[in-house]
């Protein structure tokens, strides 16, 4: 183990630094995740706004 912490410290590399990239890349699925979700639903209304208005009951 103390070579790869010797590798890290002399290379000048962040140690921490993937688990940013990790949050970040959950956060992007999240958000594709949503979106898709969002445009599903806009497209559900887009559809029940153009429907007629006898298919309505009241």
């Amino acid at each position: 183990m103390s070579d790869l912490e010797n590798l890290i410290t002399r290379s000048g590399y962040n140690r921490y630094a993937d688990e940013g990239f990790r949050r970040h890349t959950e956060i992007q699925a999240r958000v594709k995740k949503l979106l898709v979700e969002k445009k599903a639903r806009e497209e559900k209304n887009r559809v029940l706004l153009n429907q007629k208005p006898e298919l309505f009951v009241t």
